[in-house]
């Protein structure tokens, strides 16, 4: 025999019904923080149920009313279309003085009233006459939201609580009041709040059930996105909860649902990738994770487009964790701390695509989130190598769920793999922290592993990396049990890493003054890309200056022109990449120029855009003297 279960039991109706079914002088205030779902319950769950009271409820939001007589129009255009009678002569109307000053004129004129009744003058002058003969609407339920929105002078001169009053008092009909109490509500509103509200209802809803009716009412949902949202509610109610640590803020999580639907639908569809299928539903579980956060802290105010607290810069925490084993990594600012609460024990990834489309500042961009996702699992022609495989295993969050004996021939495989030069030049502090960690199961010796992995390093010149990435290793405690290691390997690393960058740094010299010689318009147009997005070190100081000065004096007037607008647009709006050799780059180009101007006599347009460069050179030079 089957046992059935029973519906959860909804006590806010029973409460709010008892309401109903009494005969009262008074309105009930319904008390929650904004975001609680107040409005959306009222709405969608509670007013739907009512009709077997017979009772009609109408939401009458006191946000931006400034007047009663804004708040009887409100009342007017909520009322009209329940009304039987669109003549509003026959049939359940409404008590004068609700309607009292209404000018359906006036409302009507602004196109609020549907044109079904086309003689609105007549309808206006019947009004007028037959007031006297309206019947009083006795079963009517009437829910003000957002009190503490309306007027301040009208909450002070507590006018608004009097029209309340008025309307339990003398025609008996029922009123909800909808408020975050205490936000924004004069002393003087106390004073008349026990005269009217004869209850408070502190409003708290099922999570469960509201989450379940939520994901329900999705639109363009797949089953496949409802069960992963159902599979993983507790998470979701868990990260909610951090925006105060109180209750739910419902309009955050309906915030999330809407966007995050896009980015786990692109998710289940599958990728490319074999290798990124292989790790697809841990994918989800970390973008999940980050999405939630992100919808959360924006929603909070404290993350936006433009702020982002420092989480798309996490690896200096990422690295304390990791090579201080999660003991004296304190956060140092807020984004820290906001990694530190929603991933104490989980990798926290920054997904810049993700970030940008949470907070309004882009659309989701399915490529830009797989290049990301390449990025970090170490896609390499289009799979992950064996040994990023075993580098992902290790120094996932989660390693500690490996056996003893998985874990010991995964080291051994990392060693190897390191030995050989798999792993590109950044990585080997970590590597040799992943290799001696938890008693150094491999018995290695220390200082001999360090010395082989510097053999190792010097065969990498040919490697290029980024300098702000190694020096963030370089932050690491010097306390630590391997710093003196870590030590010797930074500086092996940073040598190479400069030896390497020289040899890029010719190459790209070459290659630029190659295309500023020989194909002008599409160097122009790469340089002002790359300072668009913001790509790396844009800079001319690889170029020889007289080789630009050669084909600037060689130059058409157009051409000249489009050049001064590179050095326009290059050291005025890219500050960040003006060092040293950008300095010497110029002064050296200010004198060739200077050398021309006093040998010969500059005139007309192309002699005008002579001086213009010069003029442009010795700003940017004079404007980095003074910085």
């Amino acid at each position: 025999m089957n046992e059935e279960t029973n519906p959860p039991v909804d006590r806010l109706e029973i409460q709010l019904k008892e309401y109903l079914y009494k005969k009262t002088n008074y309105a009930v205030m319904l008390s929650a923080s904004w975001g609680a779902g107040k409005t959306h319950y009222l709405r969608n769950t509670f007013l739907p149920k009512i009709s077997d009271t017979g009772y009609k409820g109408l939401i009458i939001s006191l946000f931006g009313v400034s007047s009663i007589d804004d708040l009887k129009d409100k009342i007017f255009l909520a009322l009209y279309p329940i009304l039987e009678n669109k003549k509003l002569k026959a049939g359940a109307t409404v008590a004068k003085f609700i309607l009292k000053s209404v000018d359906v004129t006036r409302i009507f004129g602004q196109g609020l009233i549907d044109a079904a009744y086309e003689n609105f003058e007549d309808l206006n002058e019947e009004m007028s006459e037959q007031k006297r003969d309206w019947l009083q609407l006795d079963k009517l339920l009437i829910c003000f939201d957002d009190l503490e929105r309306a007027d301040p002078n009208l909450l002070k001169e507590n006018q608004i609580l009097g029209y309340i009053n008025s309307l339990v008092e003398e025609s008996n009909i029922k009123v909800i009041i909808l408020a975050n109490e205490g936000k924004n509500m004069p002393a003087s509103f106390q004073e008349i709040k026990e005269k009217i509200i004869g209850n408070t209802i502190h409003f708290q809803q099922n999570f469960s059930t509201t989450f379940e009716a939520m994901i329900k009412g999705l639109q363009f949902s797949t089953n496949a996105y409802v069960e992963h949202l159902r599979a993983n509610e507790s998470l979701i109610l868990n990260f909610l909860m951090k925006e105060n640590g109180q209750h739910i803020n419902y309009r955050t999580l309906s915030y999330f649902l809407s966007n995050y639907g896009a980015i786990c639908h692109y998710i289940q569809k599958g990728f490319t990738i074999s290798d990124l299928n292989e790790v697809k539903h841990e994918i989800q579980f970390k973008v999940l994770r980050f999405c939630l956060m992100i919808c959360v802290e924006h929603k909070k105010g404290k993350l936006n487009y433009n702020e982002k607290q420092g989480l798309d810069n996490n690896a200096d925490y990422a690295l304390r964790k990791l090579y201080e084993s999660n003991k004296n990594a304190t956060p140092k600012n807020y984004g820290e701390q906001i990694m530190e609460d929603y991933f104490p024990d989980e990798d926290y990834l920054h997904f810049k695509s993700l970030f940008n489309y949470l907070t309004g500042g882009d659309y989701f961009d399915e490529n830009q989130f797989f290049n990301e996702l390449c990025e970090i699992y170490h896609v390499r022609t289009n799979n992950i190598p064996e040994a990023y495989k075993t580098y992902n295993a290790l120094s996932a969050a989660k390693y500690k769920n490996l056996s003893d004996n998985e874990y010991l021939i995964l080291t051994r495989k990392l060693r190897d793999f390191a030995f050989a030069g798999h792993y590109d030049l950044e990585m080997y502090i970590s590597l040799f922290y992943l290799i001696v960690r938890d008693g150094n199961v491999l018995n290695l010796d220390l200082q001999k592993l360090t010395d082989r992995f510097i053999r190792t390093l010097k065969k990498m010149t040919y490697r290029y990396t980024h300098p702000e990435i190694l020096r963030r290793h370089n932050h690491v405690s010097t306390d630590g049990p391997f710093y003196i290691y870590y030590e010797q390997l930074f500086k092996v690393m940073e040598s190479v890493n400069r030896k390497a960058g020289e040899i890029i740094n010719q190459r790209n010299s070459e290659f630029a003054e190659r295309e500023f010689k020989n194909n002008y318009d599409a160097f122009h147009e790469s340089i002002m890309q790359q300072i668009k997005n913001e790509d790396g070190n844009v800079s001319l100081s690889g170029i020889n200056p007289r080789m630009i000065f050669n084909v600037f004096n060689k130059a058409d007037n157009k051409k000249k022109s489009k050049i001064i607008l590179l050095f326009v647009v290059l050291y005025s709006t890219y500050d960040r990449n003006f060092e040293l050799e950008d300095r010497d780059f110029l002064k050296a180009l200010d004198e060739l120029l200077t050398i021309k101007q006093k040998q010969v006599k500059l005139k007309n347009i192309s002699g005008a855009l002579f001086l213009d460069l010069q003029n442009e050179v010795k700003k940017r030079i004079a404007m980095r003297l003074h910085t």
